[in-house]
């Protein structure tokens, strides 16, 4: 639903928007802007009253402490000079991290910073981060790169006046070299709330002791069942961070955010994800910079400029593969009727040490609906594998009631089923459903996990999607595309297993989805919906010259950052090599077999292939079915003369629609018509003509 800006776009931002270091005076991102406030917070912390959204200076402390210089890249090693913004002040500063107090160094004198790269390892050198199966966790093999942190306050008569204030400096670090184009992100955190025995989030701590202590047993359990620090969830588990982005383009923003560990069983590895989280009681409710270039919102009507919320993930379960699995899967199918999380790579630095190569991805909540729809984000209910994730106590009687209808009514009755279509987008499920089929997802919808349903409590009339349906939202689809079998799972016949509701099922969850979709197929029209979906998933969104082109690109971004990301870690570097080498197999041998495979599950209705050829075009693009085709190179796209097709002609700017032109046994609903339909009898071709 979501459009996912084209990779082309990021490709050549990449390349032209790299900034040179800069001089040992002059930040190179001496621009920085703050965020700004938003929406309520799930915990209650926020204040719900958005008539103050733009009075962000209302409560904001002005600083007591001047910098020099503004953090980033310098070439050369400089002194930085703090000085008080008036006289009788004295200034107190750190450089690991902590929060600085009239226990720190009292600033007497400038501070030299330089590269600090040959300086020991300190948070990197922690080995008590995972539950490892193949023996301890190992240390990086070389000194990373190191930043300077300086964190600094005024003091006047023993009581600290105004913020704390956090820059950080990359002295002798060539970011072009480096990190590319793109972005990089400092996170600065005292170093006990991150790896600390009783209370540290990043480590196996005491909660893993007490679980090994409760049962001998425990030490057998898979080590990403295993109780940790790290598994732990909820506000108590979330640490006050400063966060600086530095843009590509000598933008960013400098805001305290809340930091937690994200992620299931990739909590357990040694490079953990993370979610950042806006909290007026930091600062502000909301993050007010355009993170993403070319995300838009999911009604169309403008960029998404405001983050509650975002995740800096390690990959998932692609983690030491390509990493960018699920933001090509997502880019593919971003068109499909239902929303799609949008990403950027970025590298992060965790109080002045490397510590990787990250995606930045937006956020699924109640405010995400709101900044991509407009919708009251209270009148937002999520629910996240079957249990309430978003909205009051008793609203997931809401998602029961409709799960209820469909389960124990019959579907084969059109009534019934219209019924059922005024409580879910059956367009946006069988999408998604048929979405999990194609590239063979092994931890979603169809093994009972991975899956949120959302929808307004009360419609309001705001948007179309305000109308009390449940949608679907996807995300985490990398444990597919055969990310640990070098892509020869593309031979597996999903399309039998989600039809015959014959998957592994991991997780016994309440009230699962694919029950409902078996249900579902029992409407001769919701199964046209999947057969035509699954149709599209092959030839259009997963179209495989353009997939693999995709995935290309994505590699091109991708692969020099992986790298050293994998040393880092103490991982082989040419997993990526394998891992990408899987992935174009799988798109192009899925591609090869799948139309046998639909045609082999579903046997009782007589289904006649024939070939379209949707030939390229000049000054506009052509739609199938509502999707983009890849509008650079002719598609042979494999359909069945039982379903009519649609096409819809849409002109670039300064273009207009002329004609249509085909060839083959077919007709068209209105020769003049931008937006047609199109019946066959048998193979055809058609193109459409701008000027």
């Amino acid at each position: 639903m979501k459009r996912f800006f084209r990779l082309t776009a990021l490709i050549c931002s990449v390349l032209m928007m790299t900034v040179p270091l800069s001089s040992c005076s002059e930040s190179v991102n001496g621009g920085k802007t703050d965020g700004t406030s938003l929406s309520e917070d799930k915990d209650g912390s926020d204040s719900a009253d958005k008539d103050n959204d733009n009075n962000k200076d209302n409560n904001k402390k002005e600083s007591d402490v001047i910098f020099s210089a503004e953090g980033g890249f310098f070439a050369e090693p400089f002194e930085l000079e703090l000085s008080p913004a008036r006289s009788g002040l004295k200034i107190y500063y750190t450089t690991d991290g902590s929060e600085p107090d009239e226990s720190s160094t009292l600033y007497t004198e400038p501070i030299k910073l330089e590269n600090r790269t040959s300086e020991p390892n300190a948070l990197s050198a922690h080995t008590d981060i995972s539950v490892s199966a193949y023996g301890a966790v190992q240390k990086p093999l070389n000194l990373v790169k190191k930043a300077n942190i300086i964190r600094a306050a005024a003091y006047d008569d023993g009581k600290r006046v105004g913020d704390i204030v956090t820059q950080t400096y990359f002295v002798g670090l060539d970011r072009e070299k480096l990190y590319g184009g793109v972005p990089v992100i400092s996170l600065v955190t005292p170093e006990d709330g991150l790896f600390g025995y009783e209370n540290g989030i990043y480590v196996l701590g005491k909660a893993h002791d007490d679980f090994l202590a409760a049962d001998p047993k425990n030490a057998f359990v898979e080590p990403w069942h295993q109780e940790s620090n790290f598994t732990q969830r909820g506000k108590e588990w979330e640490r006050v961070t400063s966060l600086e982005y530095f843009d590509t383009d000598g933008g960013g923003f400098s805001q305290t955010m809340g930091l937690r560990i994200m992620g299931a069983a990739s909590r357990n590895e040694t490079q953990k994800s993370f979610r950042l989280t806006a909290r007026e009681e930091y600062g502000k409710k909301n993050v007010k910079y355009e993170m993403i270039p070319g995300n838009r919102r999911s009604d169309k009507t403008g960029a998404v400029e405001k983050y509650k919320s975002f995740v800096l993930r390690n990959g998932g379960n692609d983690c030491w593969g390509t990493r960018f699995r699920d933001p090509l899967i997502q880019s593919l199918v971003a068109d499909r009727a239902f929303d799609t999380l949008q990403s950027r790579p970025v590298t992060v630095f965790l109080n002045g040490e490397y510590w990787g190569l990250y995606t930045l991805t937006e956020d699924y909540s109640d405010n995400y609906i709101e900044n991509n729809y407009g919708i009251d984000s209270k009148n937002v209910v999520i629910i996240k594998r079957g249990e309430l994730e978003e909205g009051e106590e008793g609203d997931e009687a809401l998602f029961t009631e409709m799960y209820d209808y469909i389960m124990n009514n019959d579907m084969s009755d059109d009534s019934n089923y219209a019924k059922a279509s005024e409580m879910l987008d059956m367009q946006g499920f069988a999408d998604i459903c048929a979405m999990h089929v194609y590239i063979n997802n092994e931890d979603g919808i169809f093994q009972n996990n991975n899956y949120r349903f959302w929808r307004v409590r009360t419609p309001d009339g705001t948007c179309g999607q305000s109308d009390g349906k449940w949608r679907i939202l996807a995300y985490d689809t990398e444990y597919s595309t055969g990310v640990y079998d070098g892509g020869q799972s593309a031979d597996f016949d999903t399309v039998s297993m989600a039809v015959n509701g014959s998957g592994k099922i991991d997780k016994e969850l309440p009230e699962p989805p694919y029950k409902m979709f078996v249900k579902l197929l029992d409407n001769q029209s919701f199964k046209d919906m999947f057969i035509m979906s699954l149709c599209d998933m092959r030839n259009i969104c997963f179209e495989k010259n353009h997939a693999v082109a995709e995935m290309k690109k994505f590699a091109e971004i991708y692969r020099p950052l992986s790298k050293d990301s994998c040393e880092r870690y103490g991982h082989d570097p040419g997993e990526f090599e394998w891992s990408l080498g899987g992935l174009e197999y799988f798109l192009n041998a899925r591609y090869d077999r799948f139309m046998n495979m639909i045609t082999k599950s579903f046997g009782d209705r007589e289904l006649k292939k024939a070939e379209v050829m949707i030939l390229k075009t000049d000054g506009g693009k052509i739609l199938v079915n509502g999707t983009s085709a890849a509008p650079s190179a002719d598609i042979k796209a494999s359909y069945f003369t039982n379903y009519p097709l649609r096409f819809t002609a849409v002109p670039d700017d300064g273009k207009k629609f002329v004609e249509w032109r085909h060839m083959g046994n077919c007709t068209l609903s209105d020769e003049s018509s931008a937006d047609i339909t199109v019946d066959f009898t048998s193979d055809f071709s058609i193109t459409a003509v701008f000027e």
